[in-house]
Order: structure tokens, then C-alpha cells, then sequence
């Protein structure tokens, strides 16, 4: 997945920025659902990125033994590897990190593959760190003006798992949930999935439905049975 936030002015803002913060740091950003793209509105862009900025830069990084860790480590050498590689790339094309874009070496994190959760400003909607899934807690963040614009931008991606839509409007979170071309789609919540929901993605995320009666039908086999109206024993 490639996970997109829509934040639209009217939002909570403080509820917006708790959400995207897990979004993207659950795990390191090692989620398929993560959310890893955020589109905020101008209006609300300064204010909500001072908070979002804060706050990720107060995470408490450390070994994930430590009940006071918030952050922890990446699975591999491999993927930390692939993290920093796709940061640098998003540098030399033109995105602008706010925070982290390093990688964490200072005890107890030097006996370990730890990465910065990091903030990038984007521009351009087609650069790789937008399109492609990094795995990792790197969110690219791209102003907009209009929800039609940020709909649009959100659904320019081969993925369609999981997308968010921050509104305190009921017709705008209904409109975003039927435009949003994901398997899921999150109004004023955080990434979250219960057993009695179906949870699956569209276009190239995931294969088909789990959780619900529509996760259940896709362990059935369907047989079809036509019987010939003209059969002899029905005359």
C-alpha cells in the first residue's frame, strides 16, 4: 500500500495530527496500510505542521525492550538500507526534509538498524517516495487547495489498500469515502480494522476480502448448475 491522509481545514487538528503520527510511525512505518502520503489543505498547512513537526521530533527512540521506547527499529540492514536510499533520492529530486532523513547511531541504538521517522515536502505527486512503497517511516506531505485536487492526488497511485479523510462535515467525510479508491477508508480515525469489516485493497494491493461475510465467501467455492428446461423427466 501507499496509504493517503487527506487533512481538510475544518479538521480537529490536534485528533488529525495524533492520527497521522501513528500512521506512519506504527512500526516504524513497516505496515502495509501505512500512512505514508499526507494531503493538507493551505489553510490549515503552517499550523498543522509546526504540531506534526513537534511531536515527531519528541518520539523517544530506542531499544524496543524499553517500555519507554516509542520507536524502534527496522527489521534488517536491508531495509534501513532502502529507507535511506529512497530519502536521498526524494532529496536530489527536489523534496525538502523537515525532520530526520538520518539514521540513529547513538546508544543504545548503534547494535541496531534505526532510521529517523522523517517528514519530506513534496511538490510533485509522481516522485517515487509518493508512489512507490518504502516500508519504512518516511512520510511526504503536499499542500492543496481543493478536495477535488487532493482526491485526485490520492487516488494517482497504483495502490488502493487504505486511505484517511480528516472533516468535522459529514458530506465532506461522505464524499472523500465514496471518491477514495481504497479497500478501506478511515473518517476522522486512525489505521484500524475489526474482525466483523471486510479488509482488502484494490487495484494492485492485496488479493481479494478477509474479516466478515465477504472474508468468508472467499474461501467458497461457487458451481453453478443449469438444468435444461426441455429435460425428458420434467414433461
Amino acid at each position: 500500500g501507499k496509504g493517503p491522509r487527506i487533512a481538510e481545514p475544518d479538521c480537529d487538528l490536534e485528533g488529525a495530527v495524533n492520527s497521522v503520527l501513528v500512521g506512519f510511525c506504527l512500526t516504524q512505518g513497516q505496515v502495509c496500510c501505512a500512512s505514508t502520503r499526507l494531503y493538507l489543505h493551505e489553510d490549515i498547512y503552517e499550523e498543522y505542521m509546526e504540531s506534526l513537526l513537534d511531536r515527531v521530533g519528541k518520539l523517544k527512540i530506542g531499544d524496543p525492550m524499553n517500555q519507554e521506547t516509542q520507536f524502534g527499529a527496522l527489521m534488517n540492514p536491508q531495509q534501513l538500507e532502502k529507507v535511506e536510499r529512497y530519502v536521498e533520492e526524494a532529496k536530489q529530486d527536489g523534496a525538502k526534509v523537515l525532520v530526520g532523513g538520518e539514521r540513529v547511531t547513538e546508544e543504545p541504538c548503534d547494535k541496531g538498524w534505526f532510521y529517523r521517522p522523517t517528514v519530506m515536502e513534496v511538490e510533485d505527486n509522481k516522485m517515487a517516495c509518493v508512489q512507490e512503497e518504502i516500508f519504512g517511516p518516511v512520510l511526504a506531505v503536499i499542500r492543496y487547495r481543493d478536495l477535488d485536487d487532493a482526491i485526485r492526488m490520492a487516488n494517482d497511485s497504483p495502490f488502493g489498500l487504505g486511505a484517511a479523510i480528516w472533516s468535522n462535515n459529514p458530506k465532506t467525510l461522505f464524499k472523500a469515502g465514496r471518491a477514495l479508491d481504497a479497500g478501506t477508508v478511515w473518517m476522522n480515525t486512525n489505521v484500524i480494522s475489526t474482525m466483523e469489516a471486510p479488509f482488502g485493497g484494490n487495484k494492485n494491493s492485496g488479493i481479494g476480502r478477509e474479516y466478515g461475510a465477504m472474508g468468508i465467501r472467499e474461501y467458497l467455492k461457487v458451481t453453478t448448475q443449469i438444468l435444461h428446461p426441455a429435460a425428458e423427466f420434467l414433461k
